[in-house]
């Protein structure tokens, strides 16, 4: 099986998008690629994990990415096409030629010839195709669901991948000014923010599992970042 994923990451919507394909793809066995845009976070994040990817240009129209994902699609000669795609509304990706079709999608808008449709929000959205809907759904690594806690001794802070209001900086401002002192602070790949005033935190972490194992409290973002924490 031959699958190709397209999600970027980028300091205005977060990484959860690319993150999530990137656990997906984990779970499934076969030859895999990726697509993504010239963002900083989203080369950062498919070097990171080794994977096969390609790049487009940031500024690309919705036209031109669909021509080349088709084009992707029959060069590896692909079976199904995996798309989370926020930055644009996915009903705009018109003319998509996988085999198979499968998106993640929040705001209900989808292209035509899905085979499938996934949506952890907790709404109880209906899609005209087959579709998995809620929080059960959500795409995580699969260790969060393996752990064995140890004796936590740290305060975890990880407000998910890009954080651009800094709200990391403004929660360890205040926790240091409490007293607590035991921190581990995560920041993903799209962080710009202050908080290497204050401390060096670890950046683009891979196990976020074996993190959160550690924490006797976790403070996180909502998204992907509060899923895994509840499944820890």
């Amino acid at each position: 099986m031959k699958y190709l994923f397209r999600a970027d990451a980028a300091p205005h919507i977060g990484i959860g998008d690319l993150v999530s394909l990137i656990k997906l793809s984990e779970y499934l066995e076969g030859e895999k690629y990726f697509i993504v845009k010239d963002y900083e976070a989203s080369i950062k994040l498919v070097e990171s994990f080794n994977l096969n990817y390609f790049i487009i240009d940031k500024n690309i129209s919705t036209k031109d990415e669909v021509d080349f994902i088709n084009k992707i699609v029959r060069v590896k000669e692909i079976d199904k096409l995996i798309i989370e795609i926020t930055e644009k509304k996915l009903i705009e990706y018109v003319g998509l030629e996988a085999p198979k079709k499968i998106a993640v999608n929040f705001d209900g808008q989808i292209c035509d010839g899905l085979d499938l449709v996934i949506n952890w929000n907790s709404n109880s959205m209906k899609y005209p195709v087959r579709s998995l809907v809620g929080y059960e759904y959500a795409v995580i690594d699969k260790r969060f669901f393996e752990i064995k806690k140890a004796q936590p001794t740290q305060v975890l802070a990880a407000m998910g991948g890009a954080d651009e209001i800094d709200m990391t900086y403004k929660i360890v401002e205040t926790l240091l000014k409490n007293g607590i002192t035991d921190l581990n602070v995560i920041v993903g790949a799209g962080y710009e923010g202050k908080v290497y005033e204050l401390l060096e935190p670890k950046v683009n972490v891979k196990d976020m599992a074996n993190e959160y194992s550690q924490a006797k409290v976790a403070i996180t973002a909502g998204g992907l970042s509060a899923i895994e924490a509840v499944a820890t």
